[in-house]
């Protein structure tokens, strides 16, 4: 059964990551065939497969079970914080290896055993790139701010510890946390994210489609240029080759779905056709009810308990 967009989030998103993994850094986007909301094979990257998401979805899944299990665990006065947080990606990954990642995170999740092996061997500093912001959506969902920024720089830490990672966690968090919270309309998201952070566009190399500031800012575009999910998504392709598009994507969906202006139109075979193994489309539903119970819009979740119960299981 069809989810509904106000029920969605990581479903939405994993819709996002798997239409975009096509055309991913695609030279020619015709030739990957057109941009009208089916799934299609990668052709440069024959490991991926139609209707799968990526490494996108399954670091975000991993930070949602960082978010309700240990909520109030992931500070920076906590010692153990960033290892909880290795610990949880480590498990991701080794319960359900993906396609997607860069060749260096791939080799790098394949050699490593647990959290404390990646926290040991892992040199966080270097990369500009978007994986510290392609995780950041479910940080968006806790209700006050502070934490927000605080949890989402933590996580970006541990593999992007630059202005880059931290900045475009951030702005990919407060940006859903802005549009699920109701507090501006859709059209003044990039206004409200300048008035706490300024203005990032000239912070990241305009040739570098590769960069976590560039993603998220073609994300956030994306978003600001639709009326319904379907613009979205071919708003996201519609960036032109050589693009991050399931990154791009992922990200713009985890916003998008939380906006109330933004209509759902998307064909029912986007969801039909999505993965349904076993952390598939009906595992991100279940999740995503557990999540939005949570952390309902309608009020501040605050002053509720996290969700309760053994959040994924462990390999």
């Amino acid at each position: 059964m069809r989810i509904s967009k106000e029920d969605g989030f990581l479903v939405y998103m994993a819709i996002g990551d798997a239409y975009g993994m096509a055309y991913e850094f695609a030279d020619d986007i015709a030739a990957v065939g057109p941009n009208d909301l089916t799934y299609k094979e990668n052709p440069r990257h024959p490991a991926y497969r139609k209707g799968h998401y990526t490494d996108d979805t399954q670091m975000a899944l991993a930070n949602m079970h960082a978010v309700i299990e240990n909520r109030y665990q992931l500070r920076n006065d906590n010692p153990q914080a960033k290892l909880l947080l290795c610990d949880t990606y480590v498990c991701a990954f080794k319960r359900d290896p993906r396609p997607g990642y860069s060749r260096y995170m791939q080799e790098f999740f394949e050699k490593i055993n647990d959290g404390a092996e990646m926290l040991r061997r892992l040199y966080p500093k270097f990369s500009n790139a978007g994986g510290a912001a392609m995780r950041a959506g479910p940080i968006g969902l806790l209700p006050n701010m502070d934490e927000i920024m605080e949890t989402a720089a933590l996580q970006a830490t541990v593999t992007h510890n630059n202005r880059t990672g931290k900045l475009s966690a951030a702005l990919t968090a407060l940006a859903v946390h802005a549009m699920h919270y109701n507090l501006c309309p859709k059209a003044e998201l990039q206004n409200w994210l300048h008035t706490r952070f300024g203005r990032w566009e000239h912070k990241f190399p305009k040739d570098d489609p590769k960069n976590g500031l560039y993603i998220v800012d073609k994300a956030l575009q994306a978003v600001h240029d639709a009326e319904t999910l379907s613009d979205v998504l071919r708003g996201c392709v519609d960036f032109g080759p050589g693009q991050d598009t399931d990154t791009i994507a992922a990200i713009a969906m985890c916003i998008a779905s939380r906006s109330q202006e933004i209509g759902d139109d998307l064909p029912d075979h986007l969801f039909d056709e999505l993965e349904n193994g076993p952390y598939g489309y009906d595992f991100l539903r279940r999740i995503d009810s557990m999540a939005l119970r949570g952390f309902p819009r309608d009020r501040n979740p605050a002053s509720r308990p996290s969700p309760a119960g053994q959040f994924v299981p462990r390999p």
